[in-house]
C-alpha cells in the first residue's frame, strides 16, 4: 500500500474513531461554528460533498449528486423556491432528502427554523419521504458536522425530526392551515408528488412566501414530482406560467 492510500486510511479511520466517541471537529470552540455556519448557510452541494459518506461504485468512483440535483440544491438557495420534475428513480427523494438535513444542520442553534413535508397522499410520506430522511442520516460524517449522531428516540424519529431550535415534520395536505402556520425565522416546505397537492396549499405557500424577507425571514419551497395531468396549480407552475418557480425543464418526460 503507498503512503497515499496509508495518509487516506488513517483519516478515514481517525473519522470513524471520532463518529463513535461523539468528537466534535469545533473543539467546543464557538468561532469556529460561526466559520462553519457562514461557510456553508448557502452552499448545499458543497457540504453535502464534506458531510456525507459517499458510496463507491464497482470502478471505484465515488458517487455524489448529478448536475441537475447540484442544479436545483442551487437554485432552491437563490429563488427559494425550485421545480423537480422527472420519472420515478432519478433521484428526486434523495434531493428532497439531502436538502432537508443539509437546512436542518446549517440552522439548528443557530436560528429558529421549521420543515413542513406533504404529498398528494400522506402514504408517501410516511413511506418514503421520511425513509429516505433517515437513509441519508446514517451516512452523515458526524464529526464533522460537531455533534454525536441524532438519536431515533427522541430526535429522529418515525414522522419527525427534532433540533434543538426546530422541528421536521410530516402534515397531511387536506389541510391548508398547516403550511400557514410554519412560523420561524427559517422555514422550508417540501411537496412531495407535488402533482396532487390541492389548490388550498399552495395558496397557503404563497401567502407564507409573501412574510420572507420581513425581520430577516426566509422561506424556501422544493416541489417534486413525476409529470402529472395538464390542469392544476402543478401543472401551471411545470409549464412556466408561473415563472417564480423554477423548474428542472430537461427532466421533463
Amino acid at each position: 500500500m503507498s503512503d497515499i492510500d496509508v495518509s487516506t486510511l488513517g483519516r478515514e479511520l481517525a473519522s470513524n474513531l471520532k463518529d463513535i466517541l461523539g468528537i466534535s471537529s469545533f473543539s467546543g470552540q464557538e468561532e469556529d461554528r460561526e466559520e462553519w455556519r457562514r461557510k456553508y448557510w448557502n452552499d448545499p452541494v458543497s457540504w453535502a460533498r464534506d458531510h456525507i459518506k459517499w458510496p463507491v461504485d464497482s470502478k471505484g468512483k465515488t458517487k455524489f449528486l448529478t448536475n441537475y440535483q447540484q442544479d436545483t440544491a442551487r437554485r432552491l438557495v437563490s429563488n427559494k423556491r425550485a421545480l423537480m420534475i422527472g420519472p420515478r428513480g432519478n433521484g428526486k427523494s434523495a434531493l428532497v432528502s439531502i436538502f432537508t438535513i443539509f437546512f436542518i444542520c446549517t440552522r439548528d442553534d443557530f436560528v429558529d427554523w421549521k420543515v413542513l413535508i406533504t404529498a398528494g397522499g400522506f402514504r408517501q410520506v410516511e413511506k418514503f419521504t421520511f425513509p429516505e430522511i433517515h437513509k441519508w442520516a446514517r451516512l452523515l460524517r458526524w464529526d464533522r458536522l460537531g455533534r454525536k449522531a441524532w438519536s431515533t428516540r427522541d430526535e429522529l424519529m418515525r414522522l419527525s425530526l427534532r433540533g434543538h431550535t426546530g422541528e421536521a415534520t410530516g402534515a397531511a395536505c387536506s389541510d391548508p392551515n398547516l403550511i400557514e402556520g410554519g412560523h420561524a425565522s427559517q422555514v422550508l416546505v417540501i411537496l412531495d408528488e407535488a402533482k396532487s397537492v390541492p389548490e388550498g396549499v399552495w395558496d397557503s405557500i404563497e401567502g407564507m412566501l409573501v412574510s420572507s424577507g420581513i425581520d430577516d425571514r426566509e422561506a424556501f419551497v422544493l416541489a417534486t414530482s413525476i409529470p402529472g395531468a395538464p390542469s392544476g396549480r402543478f401543472y401551471q407552475i411545470a409549464s412556466q406560467q408561473k415563472d417564480e418557480y423554477i423548474s428542472c425543464e430537461h427532466l421533463l418526460l
